[in-house]
């Protein structure tokens, strides 16, 4: 019996020689290991709230330096940031609604720096450096239609129409007054007509000549203004197509980082080439609205008429 209490009193002291020696280390180990594990996940999420509380100031500082698409980004991704690892946070409560007011700001940002931007190129004077038809804040101009686009604002072609159109008649009605303030005698009365319309009742003063004069003045400024807009409508047309694609957030029907669809692709091209039509269609409108307007077209007329009926006869 005693030598068996010995050999147990033995086993235990080497059992407990292990214990201290081998088992308790690596427990402590592994109870280390997993403390810096957590701890380094404290420290990644409140970095990541770090980060999250300067969204605003980061947000502002991209749109002052005009980059609309990288402030949206940075919208999106906070957003998905607070609703999965920062979910539950009190402190972040409301800032999903704050980044929604946000995004619809820059929305509207937008859309008056695209309408300032397309006016500023189409409406510039003529000179050495403004003559050319390339827009001088090409990139700017870039990034605000793909922004608007990253919206699926998709309306930016009418907007892009009414200015087109705008500076057309506008270009028009100021060749056309320079003109016939070298024909009309005393000073030109309004008669009512719209402010976007023009003055085609002044025509009335011009002969043969005269209308010869009118549109050789149309021609430099008329074609000026066509480059620009197909300068416009180049840069806008010729955004990178790896801005459509098919992928898709799964469950929430919006398209991954802002990507489109080729069914948008389609409409956007097909959009764009109907905006092409309709300035010319304009410019053919006009142009003839004029040559109707004007006695030295309708006599013009009326003696070729004459002399086609005298040949025959």
């Amino acid at each position: 019996m005693e030598t068996s209490l010995g050999k147990v009193a033995q086993l235990r002291n080497s059992l407990r020689t292990i214990q201290d020696g081998s088992v308790k280390p690596a427990v402590e180990t592994v109870g280390k290991v997993q403390k810096r594990h957590n701890l380094q996940r404290i420290i990644d999420k409140l970095q990541t709230v770090a980060t999250v509380s300067q969204t605003q100031l980061t947000i502002q500082m991209l749109l002052s330096n005009g980059d609309f698409v990288g402030a949206l980004d940075l919208i999106t991704t906070t957003r998905d940031v607070v609703t999965s690892d920062l979910s539950g946070l009190t402190c972040f409560r409301h800032l999903p609604h704050q980044l929604t007011e946000m995004e619809r700001f820059i929305d509207k940002m937008m859309s008056m720096e695209f309408r300032r931007a397309l006016s500023t190129h189409l409406n510039r004077a003529a000179g050495d450096s403004a003559s050319s038809p390339k827009m001088q804040e090409e990139e700017r101009f870039a990034a605000i239609v793909t922004g608007l686009l990253r919206q699926r604002r998709f309306n930016v072609v009418d907007w892009f129409r009414e200015e087109a159109l705008s500076a057309l008649l506008a270009t028009l009605k100021l060749v056309l007054i320079q003109t016939l303030t070298e024909h009309q005698i005393g000073d030109v009365e309004e008669n009512g007509e719209d402010d976007r319309s023009l003055p085609y009742y002044l025509l009335k003063t011009l002969n043969f000549d005269g209308l010869v004069g009118l549109f050789r003045a149309l021609r430099g400024p008329l074609k000026t203004i066509l480059l620009r807009i197909r300068s416009a409508h180049d840069v806008t047309s010729g955004l990178h197509v790896g801005l459509f694609g098919q992928e898709s957030r799964a469950g929430t029907g919006v398209d991954m980082d802002g990507a489109l669809t080729a069914t948008d692709l389609s409409r956007w091209t097909a959009q764009l080439q109907e905006l092409l039509f309709a300035v010319g269609e304009e410019t053919q409108e006009e142009i003839a609205k004029m040559l109707h307007r004007c006695p030295g077209w309708k006599d013009l007329k009326v003696r070729t008429r004459d002399r086609q009926t005298d040949s025959h006869s």
